[in-house]
């Protein structure tokens, strides 16, 4: 092992932009490419705490056209299903295409080409609302297309390094301390939470599964200007992806994509379901099963509905996190 990559591995913190740069350019010479020109678009000191260091990645922008993503030590899950998932994708959906993979001493790396333009993030402001729902419709079909796509290689690494039932139970704990320990919930509401927890909620699970990228946001899917046009050029970030119910990657563009715009989210959900029916409870469908996702830590605090004892709260959660005038109906 070289020692910038020793030092990598034991050190993080204490590296310097120099060393990140020696350390990106051993990883990209190791695939057989000579780098030019580095820049570093985030390391793991500048993102994450200690604790989380070595599960997380590094990523550099290589010579204007690639871009190399280091994984943390304990990262090997993340790299994996990157790999499997770039891998699967085909030419016709618009994500990173693969390049390169391997491993520089104890960190795994992948190299792909680089998505053009700016994230919806960056351009949301910039959009107007007729532009914004073209983007929704096209991020619609493109999600259905994602969901058609084969799970092979996908299931291999699941099978080695766990998916949708080890992240079920994972999840289903961290929900069950977090409904005990939200003061603003009765025991009556908090005994409901939980017994749709273990009991309902988990039935909305048992559907065939599909190929999902299980981490959507504004930020991992970008725009760029065609013909005049805003068209998406590419989704990113495919350390999630795990095989489960289409409702995940639906929730997620509903909080994460659209952060809760109700036209866009229509549209989207227009072009999803164009060749197939909505499911019926598409709502509930949708609250049950991001109950299992790390995401809904954060949603918890989007509740702020008050709620008399003799009512349901999962009526009512349902019915304020997924309105009826986008998602139908709460029961």
């Amino acid at each position: 092992m070289s020692s910038i990559t020793s030092l990598a591995c034991d050190g993080i913190k204490s590296m310097d932009q120099n060393q990140w740069l020696e350390l990106a350019a051993s990883a990209y010479k190791d695939a057989g490419f000579a780098a030019k020109t580095i820049e570093i678009i985030t390391t793991w000191e500048q993102k994450f705490t200690d604790v989380e260091l070595f599960r997380n990645n590094a990523v550099f922008r290589i010579n204007g056209e690639h871009i190399l993503k280091l994984f943390g030590t304990e990262s090997q899950r993340h790299f994996n299903i990157e790999r499997a998932a770039l891998q699967t994708l085909t030419p016709a959906f618009p994500a990173p295409r693969l390049v390169a993979s391997g491993t520089l001493g104890d960190q795994p790396y992948i190299i792909m080409t680089e998505i053009p333009g700016k994230t919806l993030q960056d351009t949301w402001a910039e959009l107007s609302s007729a532009e914004l729902k073209t983007v929704a419709s096209e991020i619609g079909t493109q999600t259905a297309l994602l969901h058609q796509q084969p799970h092979d290689r996908l299931a291999d690494v699941e099978s080695q390094f766990g998916g949708r039932e080890q992240v079920i139970t994972l999840e289903a704990t961290h929900r069950a301390l977090e409904i005990r320990a939200n003061e603003r919930f009765s025991t009556h509401h908090k005994d409901e939470l939980l017994d749709f927890l273990h009991g309902k909620g988990k039935t909305f699970l048992d559907v065939p599964p599909v190929f999902t990228h299980a981490d959507l946001s504004h930020a991992h899917i970008y725009i760029v200007q065609s013909e005049n046009e805003p068209a998406v050029s590419g989704w990113i970030d495919w350390g999630e992806a795990m095989l489960g119910p289409p409702e995940w990657d639906i929730a997620f563009h509903w909080f994460w994509t659209f952060s809760q715009h109700s036209d866009t989210m229509r549209a989207c959900l227009d072009t999803y379901y164009q060749d197939m029916p909505r499911p019926d409870q598409l709502a509930r469908h949708c609250f049950a099963t991001h109950l299992y996702t790390f995401s809904m830590n954060e949603v918890w605090d989007y509740f702020d509905a008050p709620v008399a004892d003799s009512e349901s709260i999962v009526r009512a959660m349902v019915a304020h996190l997924f309105p009826k005038h986008v998602f139908g109906p709460p029961d």
